[in-house]
């Protein structure tokens, strides 16, 4: 078998050295950025963390000499100079071709050899000072599996000559769990090395949501790889790039940044939640795409962070990948903006109290690692099916939560939730035991709506089938007790049937949801009478919205919104102080309430810069602030109705509004001292 030569690879490749030194007592990073460059001024940006791109050592150390908690990144893709010798190891398609993510840049098959230089390179990282390993997108396309590597894992791991994956839909879930079970193979052993060298590094992943990788066809087991027991952290890669995929609803196929990066967020979060896994959401200023226009990236990348803030069991944050890219070419306002918005992450993990501003909480979908085991040919699962269940509720205002369908199994993972939205159409469970754990929710009094059940993959020679049941989901209405129901792909009308204390609703395909204008109000209501039946009162939104601590954060919809109080506006460059603001509608916004803080002696209300130090009297203000070199920082400060004596430094320029100043400089990486004396 293949697993006991990559145990021998990894044990050869994991020569135990001696590892760089850390201090006995690492601070708790909750903020990082990711870079291949080696420590510049320009990109300081002044995170607990960053992601070197690198096992330099001395790209490693120029971080670490600046104070960063240093955490080591490394790609399952190769460059030209390796695939020219190894084109067998290259993931390949039907017609030959060597996938790529650009030019030169190979996606490559988790083969022993790839695992072993990948072991190697964190077994460098580790001695050169990194404290955290950090493989990312460990991902297989469905359009790959002809290469002759991959030809002979299948006959390794099935004991069976290879079959073209497109050629029935058993060859293509066995591809494609194969892929998941080499993706998932890769990792364990880079975390099992890691561990055995170091026993104090931490053990990191970096990958797309579920909604994203399963949705462009790619293939990485999130639940699988989440428990492995030695992984203790993982980056969800949100961001424009993948929450702008377009998509199907009221009958149009577009960009819904929001709404996809909300469920992105989503599925990522109930992957880890109730867990000892730590979670960090990313996002971009920019993209991978350098054409779209400047008002396109910011846009997109406030609907992605108003929409990952919006799950506040998660407060740690890759503020950005690449800055290298960012600074320097958006405008000075933007890269303002950029650092405010930082200081607002930063804080998240401070902000105890949480307060909702939306509609009804307690529903939830599933998403699990057999949705990317039916996504290609010949019978592509239909996608439709898993945006019917949840587009047309965000639009509503209402929270629909993604959840693991694999986790149900744990005690209390359903706990949160009084209906279930389910589809088998779009995934399989992969075992009874996951029927059988909603069957028990159900009966002991939730709602369950399960929708379709006419799919290919249904003839799978799978559990369900060799007991004699058409599909899982009739096996589940059996354990749920209510006789076999057939297929009602063509009903028209919800079915409700009690089960226990609880509510069984059978609904046609969830993808009729979002075929035509106005065929999401179908959900709505079957979803309104799921929450009547289990006891969870049905009430739609004009907004998603959020209170952590003193932040504000909130998409609008179709209404606007008005708040009560001081605010300091984070999406503004200039920090105004705004009193009573109102949220247009289909707007994001991002506030700090300041209300408290608007009185009493001269103060610092928020800065777009690190805050070094600050000193504040009822004669002086006294502040050090950081920020990358070469950008503009910002603070807003109350000055109680004093006036301005003197500016030090006199370079620095200062707006007063009312009770307020708002004073610029040119940021320092090294800070920059900034005294503002008061008046009587």
């Amino acid at each position: 078998m293949q697993n006991a030569l990559l145990a021998a690879l990894v044990l050869a490749a994991a020569v135990p050295l001696v590892a760089a030194p850390t201090k006995d007592k690492t601070p708790e990073p909750y903020t990082s950025f990711q870079t291949g460059s080696p420590y510049r001024p320009g990109i300081d940006i002044r995170t607990d963390a960053v992601i070197v791109y690198s096992d330099n050592a001395e790209r490693i150390q120029s971080w670490r000499d600046k104070g960063y908690f240093i955490q080591t990144m490394y790609g399952f893709r190769t460059g030209p100079d390796y695939i020219k010798d190894h084109a067998d190891e290259g993931q390949t398609d039907k017609a030959g071709t060597i996938l790529t993510c650009g030019p030169g840049s190979y996606y490559m098959v988790p083969t022993p050899s790839r695992i072993k230089a990948a072991v190697q390179y964190f077994t460098n990282a580790i001695n050169a000072g990194a404290q955290a390993i950090c493989p990312e997108e460990p991902e297989f396309f469905q359009q790959a599996g002809y290469s002759e590597s991959f030809k002979k894992a299948w006959q390794e791991y099935y004991k069976e000559p290879w079959r073209d994956p497109a050629s029935s839909i058993e060859a293509r879930w066995k591809s494609e769990r194969l892929k998941a079970h080499m993706e998932y193979t890769m990792v364990k052993s880079i975390m099992d090395a890691a561990e055995k060298q170091k026993p104090d590094v931490r053990r990191m992943v970096a990958c797309h949501s579920a909604v994203s990788y399963y949705y462009w066809g790619i293939i990485y087991p999130h639940y699988q790889c989440m428990m492995i027991p030695n992984l203790q952290e993982i980056i969800g890669q949100v961001w424009t790039g993948t929450a702008r995929s377009a998509c199907r609803y009221e009958g149009e196929m577009e960009e819904r940044t929001f709404e996809v990066g909300y469920l992105e967020y989503s599925s990522l979060a109930n992957l880890v939640r109730g867990t000892s896994k730590k979670m960090w959401f990313l996002m971009d200023p920019l993209e991978d795409n350098p054409d779209r226009t400047m008002e396109d990236y910011h846009s997109n990348y406030e609907k992605t962070l108003i929409a990952s803030l919006l799950f506040p069991d998660v407060d740690a944050y890759e503020v950005m990948p690449w800055p290298d890219r960012i600074y320097g070419r958006v405008p000075d306002e933007f890269a303002t903006e950029i650092g405010s918005i930082i200081n607002a992450l930063q804080d998240m993990h401070n902000c105890k109290s949480v307060k909702y501003d939306m509609g009804t909480r307690g529903i939830a979908t599933f998403v699990a690692d057999s949705m990317g085991w039916q996504r290609g040919e010949p019978h592509a699962s239909n996608y439709d099916c898993f945006w019917g269940l949840t587009l047309p509720l965000v639009y509503k205002g209402i929270p629909v939560e993604v959840a693991q369908l694999e986790r149900v199994v744990e005690k209390d993972y359903l706990k949160p939730y009084k209906v279930l939205l389910l589809s088998y159409d779009i995934m399989k469970p992969t075992k009874p035991e996951i029927n059988q754990a909603i069957a028990d929710w159900v009966r002991a009094g939730g709602g369950l709506v399960l929708f379709g059940g006419d799919d290919a993959y249904n003839a799978l020679p799978e559990w369900w089938t060799k007991a004699g049941f058409r599909s899982p989901g009739d096996d589940l209405v059996r354990r749920i007790g209510v006789r076999d129901l057939g297929y009602l792909a063509a009903a028209t009308t919800p079915q409700q049937f009690k089960a226990g204390k609880g509510w069984l609703i059978r609904a046609p395909s969830s993808s009729l949801f979002v075929s035509k204008p106005g065929a999401g109000a179908a959900l709505c209501e079957t979803a309104a009478l799921a929450c009547r039946k289990a006891g969870l009162k049905y009430t739609e939104h004009p907004r998603l919205g959020i209170r952590r601590g003193d932040y504000v954060a909130m998409r609008t919809f179709g209404e606007p919104k008005h708040l009560t109080g001081c605010y300091v506006d984070i999406l503004d460059p200039k920090l105004s102080v705004v009193t009573d603001p109102t949220i247009e509608a289909d707007r994001c916004a991002l506030y700090k309430d300041v209300s408290g803080q608007m009185t009493g002696a001269p103060k610092l209300l928020y800065s777009s810069c690190k805050v070094e130090k600050k000193v504040e009297t009822a004669r002086s203000t006294k502040l050090k602030l950081s920020g990358p070199l070469n950008t503009k920082g910002v603070a807003r400060i109350y000055t109680g109705g004093k006036s301005i004596s003197s500016v030090e430094p006199a370079e620095a320029k200062v707006e007063i509004s009312g009770d307020t100043l708002l004073i610029a400089f040119d940021n320092k990486p090294e800070s920059v001292s900034l005294t503002l004396t008061y008046g009587q």
